[in-house]
């Protein structure tokens, strides 16, 4: 007799962040496909739209690039084994939880 077995929250996970991202790629492909088709001879591509759009996207940027370069620094310091959790002055016995 077969019991119902529950799947492990690691697969769960990877599942559910997979089927997301094929979700949305589908989403996007079949988008691209419906749009109709823009004659490249007629179309004149204006900077001046393009840079009005950037200070929205700064702010993601700015996240992004600090990440980036954290990560980096951190990566750095532990490669020359710098104390890292002393020069910023982290706790290291503290533990993030869902709570």
């Amino acid at each position: 007799m077969q019991e119902n077995v529950e799947m492990r929250r690691k697969d769960s996970n990877l599942l559910s962040f997979f089927s997301g991202t094929l979700l949305t790629t589908s989403i996007v492909t079949i988008l691209a496909l419906i749009l109709p088709y823009e004659d490249p001879k007629n179309k004149v591509l204006d900077w001046q739209e393009i840079m009005f759009t950037m200070p929205v996207f700064r702010f993601v940027f700015m996240l992004i690039i600090g990440l980036g370069l954290i990560s980096v620094d951190v990566y750095i310091l532990r490669k020359y084994r710098v104390n890292y959790m002393f020069i910023f002055g982290l706790d290291p016995h503290y533990k993030v939880t869902h709570i």
